[in-house]
């Protein structure tokens, strides 16, 4: 019988580029769990993911952070919440969770990139339909857009960097979209 080995590939193997005042990276190894919340169940799961990640639930529109596994709670709509850990969230935990909410693993459907840079919110207004000026975006916002003909999750950890979730099985086209955008401040301004 043959010995198969599977070996783990992110949707954009490791992509980092920089472009003239942005970078392009696409973060690997990040750990994605929706959380819905059930009916009567905010009480409970508020105390459980304070007892566990110690992080509060964010307003929707809004996230949170946690120093425990480098993670943030996207408020998305009214009782889904995204759990985004830079390290995987332990089976403990998740078994923890569960009689509190409803869990999904999400970690395979998404591609994330970070795009950053004293130029990012220009090259992002290219394909972007909302406005990222700190004013009415800054850091701690999160929202679900169409970016590229996509649904997109946007959040903004400060000031110069913003986070994009996007589909996995359109990774490649979306990252196009993005490489696209760098390109034409970098030929619009001459840099």
């Amino acid at each position: 019988m043959p010995d198969y080995h599977f070996i783990a590939q992110s949707p954009l193997h490791g992509y980092n580029k920089d472009f003239a005042g942005v970078t392009i990276a696409e973060i690997v190894g990040i750990s994605i769990t929706s959380i819905g919340i059930p009916a009567g169940g905010q009480t409970e799961l508020k105390a459980a993911l304070l007892e566990i990640f110690n992080i509060r639930i964010p307003e929707m529109g809004a996230f949170t952070t946690s120093g425990l596994a480098n993670s943030y709670l996207l408020g998305l709509q009214d009782n889904q919440l995204f759990l985004v850990s830079e390290k995987p969230v332990s089976k403990s935990a998740i078994d923890r969770l569960k009689p509190n909410a409803y869990l999904t693993d999400q970690s395979d459907s998404w591609v994330t990139l970070s795009v950053s840079g004293e130029k990012c919110r220009e090259m992002l207004a290219r394909i972007c339909p909302v406005d990222l000026h700190p004013a009415q975006f800054p850091a701690g916002k999160v929202l679900r857009i169409l970016m590229a003909h996509l649904g997109v999750i946007i959040y903004r950890p400060n000031d110069d960097c913003f986070c994009l979730l996007a589909p996995s099985s359109a990774a490649g086209s979306f990252l196009q979209a993005l490489e696209a955008a760098a390109t034409s401040i970098c030929t619009i301004t001459g840099r």
